[in-house]
């Protein structure tokens, strides 16, 4: 899977005093990133937490962002921009949500939520005010609902039944 592009307003990240050594910092950001799945995070966070002490507000962030983005890459979201006004996606070729921009009625469905595309082939949704106080789990909910409205490809048809075979006649 193609790690997403991810451009938000306000980036987490771990403070240099929160952890001073380069390397150990350096080792946790790849941690971070390279969650496969996002309850990753939790078991993450404690360790930080059990090594470095109570976790800061930016290194909590950067897990949110982190388990945002292991979401999106799962989705085949090539790049996902993320402010308090809004949620826009760029979709690769090949994500289950390419249904959103090329199937009408994905595209009701989607709208419905609050999703539009844009001219350029992103699909953007508006947060209101209470999602934009909670950005990046509101974010992480709009995509998994996304997912969930029939975006995701229609499962494949399913075999014709078999046709009777003749009775065997004995040799």
């Amino acid at each position: 899977p193609v790690d997403p592009e991810l451009t938000v307003d306000r980036p987490g990240y771990i403070p240099d005093d929160y952890v001073p050594d380069p390397p150990q910092r350096l080792e946790l950001y790849k941690r971070l990133s390279s969650m496969a799945d996002p309850a990753e995070a939790d078991e993450l966070l404690t360790e930080i937490a059990d090594r470095f002490g109570p976790l800061p507000g930016a290194v909590l962030l950067l897990a949110e962002l982190m388990s945002l983005k292991a979401v999106a890459r799962g989705l085949g979201v090539q790049a996902l921009e993320l402010s308090a006004a809004r949620l826009a996606l760029g979709l690769l070729p090949t994500s289950p949500l390419g249904d959103v921009v090329t199937r009408p009625a994905a595209l009701a469905a989607a709208r419905a939520d609050g999703w539009r595309l844009l001219p350029d082939g992103r699909l953007a949704r508006a947060l209101s005010v209470d999602e934009a106080r909670t950005a990046v789990p509101s974010a992480r909910r709009a995509l998994l609902a996304l997912a969930a409205t029939g975006a995701a490809p229609a499962p494949a048809p399913a075999a014709p039944p078999a046709l009777p075979r003749p009775p065997r006649r004995g040799t």
